[in-house]
């Protein structure tokens, strides 16, 4: 008699733990699941500020975000992500492209390219960022710090700011004349969003 009570003591207990398992790994699925869209992180025209005038969508691809694929046609060749091909890569969950524009569009003089990558690892993520620490352009970036770390790229035609926040990095590009304040003002918004903080009020300064 004691002999079956303890065996069903025990069976209860597997149920018990079992039913603990399912419950852990349901809510694991719920936090992946909950990952944030790209396109919940891309900021409105109301979010950067008066001056704005543009803000669309070149290229979406994140199972995430509606619409989940969107082909669009790629900016001129200079403008474009220098990290574009790494948008197919494995261990990448989502990737877009946007396209931004301030004040004066004559000659791009206004016209700011964001691309948006997620990641679903950490470690992956920290080894492409690496790498791309080792580009010929890199450039520590001195001024005020925007994401968990961030660099600074430019040659003759065009500027770059790289951050990375999270699982999220984000590379921002402009021609070499445009305004750098829109560049950050861009980045600083789309971090906000990112870590879920306060979008920052946008300077009043003239495009």
């Amino acid at each position: 008699m004691q002999k079956a009570r303890v065996l069903q003591l025990s069976s209860a207990v597997k149920n018990w733990l079992l039913l603990f398992s399912l419950l852990c790994l349901s809510l694991v699925r719920g936090q992946a699941a909950g990952a944030t869209a790209i396109l919940d992180v891309v900021p409105a025209l109301s979010e950067l500020g008066a001056d704005w005038t543009t803000n669309a969508t070149v290229t979406i691809l994140d199972p995430l975000s509606r619409p989940a694929r969107h082909p669009g046609h790629a900016p001129s060749k200079g403008m474009t992500n220098v990290f574009a091909a790494k948008a197919a890569a494995k261990d990448q969950m989502g990737w877009g492209r946007f396209h931004f524009g301030r004040g004066n569009l004559l000659l791009n003089q206004g016209a700011y390219f964001v691309s948006i990558q997620r990641w679903d690892r950490t470690n992956t993520l920290n080894t492409a960022w690496t790498g791309w620490q080792s580009r010929p352009d890199y450039t520590p970036w001195r001024g005020a710090p925007i994401g968990e770390s961030c660099f600074w790229t430019e040659d003759a035609k065009f500027h770059g700011f790289t951050f990375r926040r999270g699982l999220f990095h984000v590379v921002i590009t402009c021609g070499a004349q445009s305004d750098h304040a829109g560049l950050f003002r861009l980045a600083e918004v789309i971090d906000a969003k990112i870590s879920g903080k306060s979008i920052p009020k946008p300077e009043q300064t003239p495009p």
